[in-house]
């Protein structure tokens, strides 16, 4: 019968390195806008819509029917655009389709983007490319703001 190998290193979960130092913790990185929940996904298209948060919690438990006087005049950009499917929030309104001008603006600085400009692929808001400190755009394929990191 073969003898038993004692299993080395330390156990999965200690909270210090090797030699003795605290380990890191790992940073929660932000989740693409596509691959949140449906839930997250209809608390964020309501937030872009609504200023208030009570509204939006009386919303989402079925208290209270969201009408034209409860939007916000600067509709948040992220709403144009394709990822967004706005027929998740449909039943919580009580009113016919609203006309908005689509201008795309900056998150950071409120001016309009220039041809410069990225956006993020949780939050969806758009940022030129000097307000977030880029000269280009990067080469990854999926780009976070600094808000969606906090």
């Amino acid at each position: 019968m073969p003898t038993v190998i004692k299993k080395r290193g330390r156990p999965s979960g200690a909270d210090k390195t090797v030699i003795g130092l605290k380990r890191k913790k790992i940073k929660k990185r932000p989740v693409e806008f596509v691959k949140k929940s449906v839930n997250d996904q209809i608390c964020d298209i309501l937030k872009w819509v609504i200023a208030n948060k009570d509204i939006i919690e009386c919303a989402i438990n079925g208290d209270y029917l969201l009408g034209t006087k409860n939007i916000t005049e600067d509709l948040n950009q992220a709403l144009f655009d394709d990822r967004v499917d706005l027929e998740l929030v449909k039943k919580f309104f009580d009113f016919n389709k609203r006309k908005h001008k689509e201008i795309l603006k900056c998150n950071s600085c409120d001016s309009n983007l220039n041809r410069l400009a990225i956006k993020c692929d949780s939050c969806l808001s758009w940022f030129n490319l000097d307000c977030v400190g880029l000269q280009t755009k990067p080469k990854k394929r999926l780009w976070f703001c600094r808000n969606c990191f906090v």
